[in-house]
């Protein structure tokens, strides 16, 4: 594909991003849950000279989205646009670094392919939608897996500085909301595999990317350190957790299964997060699929680039596995950095395994260029009609 060619497809994911999360987007979901009546009356505040690194009320808020609502509130008006906009952003911003992201692992047709699944798909779709601080975590984690893949990578040549960065984000993230917690240990996990599969980590650099996540994370951590009694909704949640560590895992092993089941047979059954029981992938195909790319990364797990799809993912769903009310769409959602690339690399590598096939070279370019898209579109389209 040429440049411009490369160019013209991210440009129409992108736009499909952007027309799905901006249609009817005051009516759609109606009306204002009460969670994000709780941010509005954040934003007001911090208007109203009200700063604070930890926002208290509602249960607990981490700051960057509160403050970022509190400046689309300013610029558009104290209505749906000004509340629900930073959502929006948040959400397009994670499909493109999600693409930055899966084609620096696999290349441009699985990253076209995972960025127009996560561009059309409910679950990323729903959270772009509501005023709900969750959605910056997507972004920030996915810049800072970005940073850290190409400091890690055999091609690195940035030296010091995509070690950095990939703290910077580490940090930044503890900013978004409380299942960034998981964050740093889905990314030490990385870094322990990589060391066994390839033991030739750059131990100092290494060194730099934790301090620089500690030293970006660390005001607000000693200040939650420091008032234990800001976090009530951690304390209303986490009995599965407490009882494991009493001997009893029985709540976290009927919420692994539930969050199991949570890509293809029953979703989160929350009405305030989405449609009540449905799954990631509601359609047949994209379930197949997604299967299909879970099989393929575990024949390959000595692959980092496998290897990094599966720890995330298993990461990711953690926050839910160990508090109550499992599945949660909104505690699994750093899930949705990699969760598209299983069914789209599964699709690319049929659809290689088919143009291997073909005897005469010319025939198998052609075939690709029509089979892709072909294939691209009708794997999609369930999906689009279901949303």
């Amino acid at each position: 594909m040429s440049r411009a060619g490369k160019w013209a497809a991210v440009t129409l994911i992108l736009l499909l991003a952007a027309a799905l999360r901006l249609w009817a987007l005051g009516d759609v979901p109606p009306g204002l849950a009460h969670d994000e009546v709780a941010n509005w009356l954040i934003a007001r505040d911090i208007l109203a000279g009200n700063h604070a690194l930890y926002f208290t009320a509602a249960y607990g808020h981490e700051p960057l989205y509160q403050y970022v609502q509190a400046a689309t509130v300013a610029l558009f008006g104290d209505h749906w646009l000004g509340l629900r906009w930073p959502s929006v952003a948040f959400g397009l911003l994670g499909v493109a670094v999600t693409y930055v992201l899966i084609r620096r692992l696999f290349g441009l047709p699985v990253a076209l392919l995972t960025s127009a699944w996560l561009a059309g798909s409910f679950w990323p779709l729903f959270y772009a939608r509501v005023a709900l601080r969750a959605v910056t975590l997507p972004f920030t984690a996915a810049l800072s897996a970005y940073f850290l893949l190409r400091a890690t990578g055999r091609d690195a040549k940035s030296g010091l500085t995509d070690w950095l960065l990939a703290g910077l984000f580490l940090g930044i993230s503890v900013y978004t909301y409380m299942a960034a917690r998981i964050l740093p240990l889905i990314l030490l996990a990385y870094l322990f595999y990589l060391y066994l599969v390839r033991p030739s980590l750059p131990w100092p650099r290494v060194l730099a990317f934790l301090l620089t996540a500690a030293l970006v994370a660390a005001p607000l951590v000693i200040w939650l350190a420091t008032h234990p009694q800001a976090e009530s909704r951690i304390g209303q949640v986490r009995e599965p957790l407490e009882r494991l560590l009493a001997g009893d895992p029985s709540a976290v092993w009927h919420n692994l299964v539930a969050n199991l089941k949570f890509f293809t047979i029953t979703g989160d059954p929350f009405p305030r997060q989405g449609i009540p029981g449905r799954p990631v992938f509601a359609d047949p195909v994209g379930a197949a699929l997604f299967y299909a790319g879970v099989l393929l990364a575990l024949w390959r797990w000595r692959d980092p680039r496998y290897g990094f799809l599966l720890i995330w993912l298993l990461g990711a769903l953690i926050p839910s596995i160990v508090t109550a009310d499992a599945p949660s769409s909104i505690r699994d959602i750093l899930g949705l950095v990699v969760v598209f690339a299983f069914p789209a690399s599964a699709t690319i590598e049929i659809c290689r395994r088919v143009g291997r096939r073909m005897r005469d070279k010319e025939r198998e370019i052609r075939a690709r260029g029509i089979l892709l898209p072909l294939v691209c579109l009708l794997l999609l389209l369930p999906g689009l009609l279901l949303t």
